[in-house]
């Protein structure tokens, strides 16, 4: 009889939990389903997706390595007396390409686990070799063979004609995509990802490097060419004085 209920004054908060509850469990659900397609997407698209991604690093990395050394291999043919000379060309110092070299190393290194997954068997390389063989022998020009050469895990393997760029012949590097190679490219793409950035920022560093030396070469010959300029002057004056020669402006 004297019992009072307080439905009524928690029926508000109640409300509130309720919505703040629906509105998670909505945020949550659409997250869950936006990773869901993404994760379905990527596996979708895993054959080309990897095969264009290793390509790139493997590209990119075998083409830094031979600009670092290159680089290295040009500044010891010059040798020491020539550093100070701006006619050279420009240079990089020796810590820095030491580092570069070294950071290039350890993602070849990080690579070439990464990708050891998705490399092709010496079967299925060798039926690829034969299937590009057949289809270069059907083209419009033959090709001389021994014109290109890749190595089957480090670059020196010999292969016959029929590629029509270098990626090609990177591309048979990589086996065809199984479920297995797309589960486990579902859980390395990210690192992938970072590893391809990765390289860009390190030849963005050595881009750096040579642009600053080029602008210190350019500042260089704008005071070559002004004391060269004033060593002219200065011989036009003696000669005036000798011979009556007077210059013309």
């Amino acid at each position: 009889m004297g019992t009072v209920s307080s439905t009524v004054q928690l029926a508000p908060v109640s409300l509130g939990s309720s919505i703040i509850g629906f509105i998670s469990f909505a945020f949550t659900f659409a997250t869950f389903l936006r990773v869901f397609w993404q994760n379905l997407t990527t596996l979708f698209k895993a054959g080309r997706e990897s095969k264009n991604i290793l390509t790139t690093l493997r590209t990119e990395l075998e083409e830094e390595r031979s600009c670092l050394r290159e680089i290295k291999r040009h500044q010891r043919s010059r040798g020491p007396t020539s550093s100070q000379d701006v006619f050279q060309g420009p240079e990089l110092d020796d810590v820095a390409i030491r580092s570069l070299q070294s950071t290039v190393k350890r993602l070849t290194k990080r690579f070439e686990d990464f990708e050891r997954p998705f490399l092709a068997n010496e079967e299925e390389f060798q039926r690829r070799k034969e299937r590009r063989r057949r289809r270069s022998s059907r083209g419009r020009t033959a090709r001389r063979p021994g014109d290109a050469s890749h190595d089957y895990e480090k670059g020196t393997r010999h292969q016959p004609d029929g590629y029509e760029s270098e990626d090609d012949k990177v591309e048979d590097l990589y086996s065809t995509i199984s479920l297995r190679r797309r589960l486990t490219w579902l859980n390395t793409r990210s690192e992938a990802l970072g590893m391809l950035d990765a390289v860009n920022r390190v030849q963005t560093r050595r881009i750096a490097r040579q642009v600053g030396e080029i602008a210190c070469m350019l500042h260089q010959y704008k005071n070559t060419l002004e004391d060269l300029r004033h060593g002219v002057a200065i011989t036009e004056d003696r000669m005036s004085r000798v011979v009556g020669l007077r210059r013309i402006n």
